[in-house]
């Protein structure tokens, strides 16, 4: 069965511990926006993680060592791993996905880090959040390659 991209937010809000049930609404509106701005073509990785797992290969022809994952499972432990075990402004991410209140404040937290969408431009971060907030459900709808 294949996952949106929205699945993909709800399901890492909650592997997070973010979400009891649900994500919030500017949580999943960020997580989406991210993905569709990653613009994925690894398997099982909406957010080009270059986290190493037991079942991953590298993406071929991808400098930055972007993984393909086995699984959505696997990407988000992965997701959790990178997120959570380095500084290059990976709290400020996590901080504000656990605030929950401001996809702007996520995405921009995404852009000032070393994670690479949006290249430290966090105007274009928050610009983009508008983008997909406008044309929502296209965007959550997509599918996460190789799910």
């Amino acid at each position: 069965m294949s996952t949106t991209f929205a699945q993909l937010a709800s399901q890492m809000c909650l592997r997070f511990g973010f979400a009891r049930i649900a994500p919030t609404k500017q949580n999943e509106l960020a997580i989406v926006t991210w993905a569709a701005y990653e613009g994925s073509n690894a398997w099982c990785n909406a957010l080009d993680d270059t986290q190493p797992m037991p079942g991953s290969w590298p993406l071929k022809g991808n400098t930055a060592h972007v993984q393909n994952y086995t699984s959505v499972s696997e990407s988000l432990d992965a997701y959790l791993i990178t997120l959570g075990g380095h500084n290059w402004g990976y709290p400020a991410i996590m901080a504000a996905l656990a605030k929950g209140d401001c996809a702007c404040e996520v995405t921009e937290a995404v852009a000032n880090s070393e994670w690479g969408t949006w290249f430290h431009n966090p105007k274009a971060a928050v610009e983009a959040v508008g983008r997909v907030n406008a044309d929502f459900s296209a965007y959550a709808n997509r599918v996460v390659v190789g799910s």
